[in-house]
């Protein structure tokens, strides 16, 4: 917002694409009509004034760019001598009434006052950008909207304050109060009809014409030297009397004496500054031609920047589709471990199952219970003397040899021999004293026929 009405825009394009490093997709200007000035008219023809500014909507390719002026905070920027706004383009966006709804207004300044010119004010207020009001050729002041945060307005302000500028008296205003201000002198302590400021001259009728308010500036002028003044007099003269064609041709006025372009002198006189413009000539010409390489070379540069963006674009995109295909291939995997993780549980409970069954199918019940422990026969027999020979201290080979078994031998009776329900009790304690480490034995659950071979006893 605030570009000059005449403002060229595209320059302010190129240096809002140069400044986010986007490029600018679609712009539109918006110029209101001009603006009829009530009671006013030419030859009984109304006044028509054109607006003092224009707007301009920006479209970026990227985000970024809207961010860089949004989230970095940029309500301005400054151009050539002139401060221009930047908004949302939406303005139902609480970023647009932030930066909109809180101001001040100044009154009293100079016609030709610029942003730089109040740029302590501004400061001062804590101001982020400013706007001056529309001027006519009728206009003795104007005045300026600095715009500020909510967090630095005084939403409590019930009066304002004045301060001195350039010789003049300026009124700081809050923005809430609307106060009406004097258009001559910008108070707001009286009305326009009964300004009291002194700076005015009358006319023929007696009326007050106020002067204007301009800033005094120290503007160097451009000075000729005097020996190329003596030296170009007549050129500068011949200029003038081209650009005023209707200036009086008096002799008098003219202080320059008519020149005889016959005269050798004069042709003499002729020669350097015909020279001197050959070389002008030239010199633009050269420049000229550097001017129309360097445009040439900024196009093709803006061409290859172009070519350059697609290229990264494509890359963006290229990379953005193989983001999504690897988190399509991840999440496939995660799927095929847990199926593989459930397969080898199955797979291991399965062999569990089948190595169960295989050692059920291959454990042999014995043929007939046995609920006493299993010994060797030598054993048993260095126990349990079993034969007549009572002596303790012979092997069982010994007795083996003396005294061979018959079958005489083994169906007859012997009273020594253990039977069931018998009990010997010289024979235990014998055994139990010899060796006390062994486990004692019951002989009511012994068994001797498991010591021999089994047979069926059926017939």
């Amino acid at each position: 917002m605030d570009i000059p009405y005449n403002y060229d825009t595209s320059m302010l394009i190129k240096h809002l694409a140069a400044k986010t490093g986007s490029n600018i997709i679609e712009h539109k200007e918006i110029k209101k009509p001009p603006r009829k000035i009530p009671n006013r008219n030419n030859r009984g023809r109304p006044i028509f004034i054109k607006p003092a500014y224009k707007q301009l909507i920006v479209q970026f390719d990227k985000q970024a760019a809207y961010d860089y002026f949004m989230k970095e905070n940029y309500w301005s920027l400054e151009i050539e001598n002139f401060v221009v706004r930047i908004l949302p383009g939406n303005t139902e966006d609480p970023e647009y009434k932030i930066r909109t709804s809180n101001y001040f207004k100044i009154t009293g300044l100079p016609l030709n006052t610029t942003a730089k010119d109040i740029e302590p004010l501004i400061k001062h207020v804590y101001g982020r950008t400013c706007t001056f009001t529309q001027t006519t050729k009728y206009s003795t002041m104007k005045n300026a909207y600095i715009y500020v945060s909510p967090n630095n307005y005084p939403v409590d302000a019930s009066n304002g304050a004045s301060s001195l500028f350039e010789g003049y008296n300026l009124h700081v205003l809050p923005g809430h109060l609307s106060l009406k201000t004097c258009n001559i002198c910008g108070s707001p302590l009286h009305e326009t009809n009964i300004c009291d400021d002194k700076n005015f001259d009358t006319d023929h009728n007696n009326r007050k014409i106020f002067k204007k308010r301009f800033i005094k500036r120290n503007e160097e002028k451009i000075t000729i030297n005097d020996n190329h003044r003596t030296r170009f007099n007549h050129v500068i003269t011949l200029n003038a009397n081209k650009r005023s064609p209707s200036m009086s041709h008096d002799p008098k006025t003219n202080h320059t004496p008519p020149h005889n372009y016959n005269n050798k002198k004069y042709q003499q006189a002729d020669n350097p500054q015909r020279s001197d413009t050959n070389r002008y000539e030239q010199r633009i010409t050269q420049l000229e031609r550097q001017v129309e390489s360097l445009l040439n070379s900024v196009k093709t540069l803006q061409e290859g920047k172009s070519k350059v963006d697609n290229t990264i674009a494509d890359i963006h995109h290229n990379h953005n589709l193989m983001s999504s295909s690897l988190n399509d291939i991840t999440i496939r995997l995660d799927k095929y471990d847990t199926i593989l993780q459930q397969l080898t549980t199955n797979i291991n409970l399965l062999s569990q199952e089948k190595i169960t069954q295989h050692r059920e199918r291959n454990a042999k019940p014995p043929k007939r219970p046995s609920p006493y422990e299993q010994t060797s026969y030598k054993a048993t027999k260095n126990r349990y003397n079993l034969r007549g020979n009572k002596q303790g201290n012979i092997s069982a080979e010994d007795s083996e040899q003396h005294h061979l078994a018959t079958d005489d031998d083994t169906d007859a009776p012997d009273d020594a021999a253990m039977s069931d329900g018998a009990v010997f009790e010289g024979i235990i304690d014998e055994v139990s004293n010899a060796s006390s480490s062994e486990p004692k034995f019951s002989v009511k659950s012994y068994n001797p026929l498991n010591l021999l071979p089994q047979f069926n006893a059926t017939r």
